[in-house]
Protein backbone atom coordinates (compact mmCIF):
# COMPACT_ATOMS: atom_id res chain seq x y z
CA UNK A 1 0.00 0.00 0.00
CA UNK A 2 1.33 3.53 -0.71
CA UNK A 3 2.48 5.59 2.32
CA UNK A 4 -0.16 7.76 4.03
CA UNK A 5 -0.17 11.36 2.78
CA UNK A 6 1.95 13.63 4.95
CA UNK A 7 0.75 17.08 6.13
CA UNK A 8 1.45 20.00 3.82
CA UNK A 9 5.10 20.96 3.36
CA UNK A 10 6.19 18.01 5.52
CA UNK A 11 8.17 15.01 4.36
CA UNK A 12 6.73 11.64 5.41
CA UNK A 13 8.51 10.44 8.57
CA UNK A 14 10.53 7.27 8.33
CA UNK A 15 9.51 4.09 10.06
CA UNK A 16 11.92 2.43 12.44
CA UNK A 17 12.50 -1.26 11.96
CA UNK A 18 13.23 -3.91 14.55
CA UNK A 19 16.82 -4.63 15.42
CA UNK A 20 17.49 -8.29 14.73
CA UNK A 21 20.86 -9.67 15.66
CA UNK A 22 23.36 -11.04 13.21
CA UNK A 23 24.98 -9.89 9.97
CA UNK A 24 21.64 -9.32 8.27
CA UNK A 25 20.31 -6.80 10.85
CA UNK A 26 20.57 -3.75 8.55
CA UNK A 27 18.95 -5.62 5.63
CA UNK A 28 15.94 -6.55 7.77
CA UNK A 29 15.64 -3.01 9.14
CA UNK A 30 15.70 -1.51 5.66
CA UNK A 31 13.23 -4.04 4.28
CA UNK A 32 10.76 -3.35 7.10
CA UNK A 33 10.87 0.44 6.61
CA UNK A 34 8.55 2.30 4.20
CA UNK A 35 9.98 2.73 0.72
CA UNK A 36 9.64 6.51 0.92
CA UNK A 37 11.58 6.87 4.16
CA UNK A 38 15.35 6.94 4.61
CA UNK A 39 16.72 3.77 6.20
CA UNK A 40 17.21 4.07 9.96
CA UNK A 41 20.28 2.18 11.13
CA UNK A 42 19.74 1.01 14.73
CA UNK A 43 22.18 2.27 17.32
CA UNK A 44 23.72 -0.75 18.99
CA UNK A 45 25.73 -0.69 22.21
CA UNK A 46 25.62 3.08 22.49
CA UNK A 47 28.24 4.21 25.05
CA UNK A 48 25.91 6.72 26.71
CA UNK A 49 22.28 6.88 27.69
CA UNK A 50 19.88 9.55 26.37
CA UNK A 51 20.11 12.82 28.23
CA UNK A 52 17.53 13.19 31.07
CA UNK A 53 14.31 14.95 30.26
CA UNK A 54 13.57 18.27 32.00
CA UNK A 55 11.30 18.03 35.03
CA UNK A 56 8.00 19.83 35.07
CA UNK A 57 4.33 19.42 34.45
CA UNK A 58 3.30 18.03 31.06
CA UNK A 59 0.39 19.35 29.05
CA UNK A 60 -2.95 17.61 29.26
CA UNK A 61 -2.45 16.14 25.80
CA UNK A 62 0.72 14.28 26.86
CA UNK A 63 -0.76 10.82 26.98
CA UNK A 64 0.37 7.49 25.64
CA UNK A 65 4.09 7.34 26.48
CA UNK A 66 3.75 6.45 30.17
CA UNK A 67 5.00 2.89 29.61
CA UNK A 68 8.11 4.34 27.98
CA UNK A 69 8.68 6.65 30.96
CA UNK A 70 8.21 3.77 33.41
CA UNK A 71 10.67 1.64 31.48
CA UNK A 72 13.20 4.47 31.41
CA UNK A 73 13.01 5.27 35.16
CA UNK A 74 16.33 3.50 35.64
CA UNK A 75 17.87 5.98 33.16
CA UNK A 76 16.87 8.95 35.41
CA UNK A 77 14.24 10.39 33.07
CA UNK A 78 11.27 12.45 34.12
CA UNK A 79 7.93 10.62 34.50
CA UNK A 80 5.32 10.88 31.77
CA UNK A 81 1.57 11.01 32.36
CA UNK A 82 -0.65 7.95 32.10
CA UNK A 83 -0.97 6.46 28.63
CA UNK A 84 -4.09 6.86 26.55
CA UNK A 85 -5.99 3.69 25.63
CA UNK A 86 -4.41 3.59 22.16
CA UNK A 87 -0.92 3.50 23.67
CA UNK A 88 -1.59 0.86 26.32
CA UNK A 89 0.65 -2.16 25.91
CA UNK A 90 -1.72 -4.97 25.19
CA UNK A 91 -1.49 -7.90 27.63
CA UNK A 92 0.01 -10.89 25.93
CA UNK A 93 -0.84 -14.38 27.11
CA UNK A 94 1.74 -17.07 27.04
CA UNK A 95 0.16 -20.21 25.62
CA UNK A 96 2.49 -23.17 25.61
CA UNK A 97 0.54 -26.35 24.95
CA UNK A 98 1.38 -29.17 27.30
CA UNK A 99 2.69 -32.29 25.65
CA UNK A 100 1.42 -35.45 27.27
CA UNK A 101 1.81 -39.03 26.31
CA UNK A 102 0.96 -42.41 27.71
CA UNK A 103 2.86 -45.61 27.40
CA UNK A 104 0.94 -48.23 25.46
CA UNK A 105 -0.09 -51.23 27.49
CA UNK A 106 0.43 -54.65 26.00
CA UNK A 107 -2.59 -56.83 25.46
CA UNK A 108 -3.08 -59.83 27.72
CA UNK A 109 -2.11 -63.17 26.20
CA UNK A 110 -4.55 -66.08 26.84
CA UNK A 111 -3.29 -68.87 29.10
CA UNK A 112 -0.24 -66.80 30.04
CA UNK A 113 0.63 -64.38 32.87
CA UNK A 114 -0.45 -60.77 32.31
CA UNK A 115 2.28 -58.70 30.68
CA UNK A 116 3.49 -55.49 32.28
CA UNK A 117 2.91 -52.23 30.46
CA UNK A 118 5.59 -51.62 27.89
CA UNK A 119 7.43 -48.31 27.70
CA UNK A 120 8.93 -46.86 24.53
CA UNK A 121 12.52 -47.85 24.01
CA UNK A 122 15.07 -45.10 24.62
CA UNK A 123 18.08 -44.62 22.38
CA UNK A 124 21.08 -46.50 23.62
CA UNK A 125 23.93 -44.38 24.99
CA UNK A 126 26.74 -43.78 22.53
CA UNK A 127 30.38 -44.42 23.33
CA UNK A 128 32.87 -41.74 22.30
CA UNK A 129 36.59 -42.27 22.87
CA UNK A 130 35.98 -44.87 25.55
CA UNK A 131 33.25 -42.85 27.30
CA UNK A 132 29.50 -43.35 27.17
CA UNK A 133 27.21 -40.36 26.70
CA UNK A 134 23.45 -40.09 26.91
CA UNK A 135 21.60 -38.62 23.90
CA UNK A 136 21.26 -35.31 25.74
CA UNK A 137 24.96 -35.15 26.58
CA UNK A 138 25.88 -36.06 23.02
CA UNK A 139 23.63 -33.31 21.64
CA UNK A 140 25.26 -30.78 23.99
CA UNK A 141 28.73 -31.86 22.84
CA UNK A 142 27.77 -31.53 19.19
CA UNK A 143 26.28 -28.08 19.78
CA UNK A 144 29.46 -26.98 21.56
CA UNK A 145 31.53 -28.35 18.67
CA UNK A 146 29.45 -26.35 16.19
CA UNK A 147 29.84 -23.16 18.25
CA UNK A 148 33.61 -23.61 18.40
CA UNK A 149 33.84 -24.15 14.65
CA UNK A 150 31.70 -21.07 13.97
CA UNK A 151 33.90 -18.93 16.19
CA UNK A 152 36.86 -20.04 14.06
CA UNK A 153 35.02 -18.96 10.91
CA UNK A 154 34.55 -22.54 9.68
CA UNK A 155 30.84 -22.18 8.98
CA UNK A 156 30.43 -25.09 6.59
CA UNK A 157 32.18 -27.47 8.99
CA UNK A 158 30.03 -26.17 11.86
CA UNK A 159 26.93 -27.48 10.11
CA UNK A 160 28.00 -31.15 10.29
CA UNK A 161 27.57 -31.73 14.06
CA UNK A 162 24.23 -29.91 13.98
CA UNK A 163 23.01 -32.09 11.13
CA UNK A 164 24.04 -35.18 13.11
CA UNK A 165 22.05 -33.91 16.09
CA UNK A 166 18.93 -33.44 13.97
CA UNK A 167 19.36 -36.87 12.40
CA UNK A 168 19.41 -38.35 15.91
CA UNK A 169 16.46 -36.24 17.10
CA UNK A 170 14.39 -33.86 14.97
CA UNK A 171 13.14 -32.33 18.24
CA UNK A 172 16.54 -30.73 18.98
CA UNK A 173 15.36 -27.14 18.66
CA UNK A 174 18.71 -25.53 19.56
CA UNK A 175 20.54 -27.41 16.84
CA UNK A 176 17.77 -26.51 14.38
CA UNK A 177 17.94 -22.79 15.16
CA UNK A 178 21.71 -22.63 14.86
CA UNK A 179 21.78 -24.67 11.66
CA UNK A 180 19.11 -22.42 10.11
CA UNK A 181 21.16 -19.36 11.01
CA UNK A 182 24.32 -20.87 9.52
CA UNK A 183 22.44 -21.71 6.33
CA UNK A 184 21.34 -18.09 6.07
CA UNK A 185 24.82 -16.78 6.79
CA UNK A 186 26.21 -18.92 3.96
CA UNK A 187 23.56 -17.86 1.46
CA UNK A 188 21.35 -20.97 1.59
CA UNK A 189 17.98 -19.34 2.23
CA UNK A 190 15.94 -22.26 0.90
CA UNK A 191 17.58 -24.72 3.28
CA UNK A 192 17.06 -22.29 6.17
CA UNK A 193 13.39 -21.84 5.28
CA UNK A 194 12.85 -25.62 5.21
CA UNK A 195 14.45 -25.99 8.64
CA UNK A 196 12.32 -23.21 10.12
CA UNK A 197 9.07 -24.47 8.60
CA UNK A 198 9.69 -27.97 9.95
CA UNK A 199 10.65 -26.47 13.31
CA UNK A 200 7.39 -24.54 13.53
CA UNK A 201 5.49 -27.72 12.72
CA UNK A 202 7.24 -29.55 15.56
CA UNK A 203 7.32 -26.60 17.98
CA UNK A 204 4.40 -24.26 17.22
CA UNK A 205 4.83 -22.59 20.61
CA UNK A 206 8.42 -21.47 19.92
CA UNK A 207 8.36 -17.73 19.22
CA UNK A 208 12.04 -17.67 18.19
CA UNK A 209 11.36 -19.95 15.24
CA UNK A 210 8.42 -17.75 14.21
CA UNK A 211 10.54 -14.60 14.47
CA UNK A 212 13.38 -16.13 12.46
CA UNK A 213 10.98 -17.21 9.72
CA UNK A 214 9.37 -13.74 9.66
CA UNK A 215 12.77 -12.08 9.24
CA UNK A 216 13.54 -14.42 6.38
CA UNK A 217 10.23 -13.50 4.74
CA UNK A 218 11.00 -9.77 5.12
CA UNK A 219 14.41 -10.25 3.51
CA UNK A 220 12.69 -12.08 0.67
CA UNK A 221 10.30 -9.17 0.08
CA UNK A 222 7.20 -10.74 1.67
CA UNK A 223 6.55 -8.11 4.36
CA UNK A 224 2.78 -8.72 4.26
CA UNK A 225 3.27 -12.44 4.86
CA UNK A 226 5.68 -11.76 7.72
CA UNK A 227 3.18 -9.39 9.32
CA UNK A 228 0.41 -11.97 9.09
CA UNK A 229 2.67 -14.65 10.60
CA UNK A 230 3.76 -12.48 13.54
CA UNK A 231 0.25 -11.35 14.35
CA UNK A 232 -1.08 -14.92 14.26
CA UNK A 233 1.54 -16.13 16.77
CA UNK A 234 1.81 -13.08 19.05
CA UNK A 235 0.30 -14.96 22.01
CA UNK A 236 3.36 -17.22 22.08
CA UNK A 237 5.80 -14.27 22.07
CA UNK A 238 5.13 -12.99 25.58
CA UNK A 239 7.10 -9.77 26.07
CA UNK A 240 9.95 -10.74 23.72
CA UNK A 241 11.19 -7.28 22.60
CA UNK A 242 12.62 -8.24 19.21
CA UNK A 243 9.37 -9.97 18.25
CA UNK A 244 7.22 -6.96 19.16
CA UNK A 245 9.64 -4.48 17.58
CA UNK A 246 9.57 -6.23 14.21
CA UNK A 247 5.80 -6.59 14.43
CA UNK A 248 5.46 -2.86 15.20
CA UNK A 249 7.77 -1.88 12.32
CA UNK A 250 5.72 -3.95 9.87
CA UNK A 251 2.47 -2.47 11.21
CA UNK A 252 3.96 1.01 10.79
CA UNK A 253 4.86 0.17 7.19
CA UNK A 254 1.28 -0.99 6.61
CA UNK A 255 0.05 2.38 8.03
CA UNK A 256 -1.58 0.65 11.01
CA UNK A 257 -0.34 3.25 13.46
CA UNK A 258 -2.64 2.52 16.40
CA UNK A 259 -1.66 -1.15 16.35
CA UNK A 260 2.05 -0.28 16.18
CA UNK A 261 2.11 1.90 19.31
CA UNK A 262 1.54 -0.78 21.98
CA UNK A 263 3.96 -3.19 20.33
CA UNK A 264 6.70 -0.54 20.30
CA UNK A 265 5.98 0.15 23.98
CA UNK A 266 6.40 -3.54 24.86
CA UNK A 267 9.79 -3.53 23.13
CA UNK A 268 10.85 -0.25 24.78
CA UNK A 269 10.22 -1.63 28.26
CA UNK A 270 13.19 -3.95 27.65
CA UNK A 271 15.40 -1.31 25.99
CA UNK A 272 14.19 2.27 26.69
CA UNK A 273 17.18 3.80 24.88
CA UNK A 274 16.75 2.00 21.55
CA UNK A 275 16.82 4.82 19.00
CA UNK A 276 15.11 2.89 16.21
CA UNK A 277 12.20 1.95 18.45
CA UNK A 278 11.89 5.47 19.90
CA UNK A 279 11.74 6.94 16.40
CA UNK A 280 9.19 4.31 15.39
CA UNK A 281 6.86 4.94 18.31
CA UNK A 282 7.26 8.70 17.77
CA UNK A 283 6.14 8.38 14.16
CA UNK A 284 3.17 6.19 15.16
CA UNK A 285 2.12 8.56 17.98
CA UNK A 286 2.39 11.58 15.69
CA UNK A 287 0.20 9.88 13.09
CA UNK A 288 -2.56 9.14 15.63
CA UNK A 289 -2.56 12.74 16.86
CA UNK A 290 -0.62 12.35 20.12
CA UNK A 291 1.83 15.10 19.28
CA UNK A 292 3.09 15.73 22.84
CA UNK A 293 4.03 12.10 23.28
CA UNK A 294 5.60 11.93 19.82
CA UNK A 295 7.72 14.95 20.78
CA UNK A 296 8.76 13.15 23.98
CA UNK A 297 9.88 10.08 22.03
CA UNK A 298 11.81 12.18 19.50
CA UNK A 299 13.59 14.06 22.30
CA UNK A 300 14.76 10.83 23.89
CA UNK A 301 15.99 9.48 20.58
CA UNK A 302 17.80 12.77 19.90
CA UNK A 303 19.69 12.39 23.20
CA UNK A 304 21.56 9.28 22.03
CA UNK A 305 25.21 9.45 21.03
CA UNK A 306 26.57 8.68 17.57
CA UNK A 307 23.28 9.02 15.69
CA UNK A 308 23.43 8.22 11.96
CA UNK A 309 23.36 11.48 9.98
CA UNK A 310 19.99 10.84 8.32
CA UNK A 311 18.38 9.92 11.66
CA UNK A 312 19.80 13.02 13.32
CA UNK A 313 18.51 15.19 10.47
CA UNK A 314 15.05 13.65 10.65
CA UNK A 315 14.85 14.15 14.43
CA UNK A 316 16.02 17.76 14.17
CA UNK A 317 13.32 18.48 11.56
CA UNK A 318 10.53 16.84 13.59
CA UNK A 319 11.58 18.49 16.84
CA UNK A 320 11.72 21.93 15.21
CA UNK A 321 8.30 21.43 13.64
CA UNK A 322 6.52 19.98 16.68
CA UNK A 323 7.92 22.18 19.46
CA UNK A 324 5.42 24.83 20.62
CA UNK A 325 6.47 28.36 19.64
CA UNK A 326 8.23 30.31 22.37
CA UNK A 327 6.69 33.55 23.66
CA UNK A 328 8.48 36.72 22.44
CA UNK A 329 10.92 38.20 24.94
CA UNK A 330 9.84 41.25 26.86
CA UNK A 331 6.14 40.64 26.24
CA UNK A 332 3.55 39.45 28.72
CA UNK A 333 1.39 36.56 27.69
CA UNK A 334 -2.14 36.86 29.04
CA UNK A 335 -3.52 33.80 30.74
Amino acid sequence: APPAPAPADEAPPPAAAATPKGPRAVAVAQAAAPASAPALVPVVASPSRPRPLPAGDKAAGAQGLAPVAQAASAAQTAPVTQAAPVAQAVPVAQAVPALTGASPASAAVPAAPAQAAETPARPAPRAVAGKTFSPRQLAARQLAEAVALEQQGRLEEAKAPLQRSLEASAQDVQARKMLARLQLDTGRADEARALLLEGRRLHPEDADLTLALARLMVEGGDAAGALQLLEAQVAQAGDEPQYHALLAALQLRAQRYEAAVPNYLVALRADPANVSWLVGVGVALERVGQVADALEAYRRADGAANLPPETAAFLAERLARLRPPAAPRGQLVSR
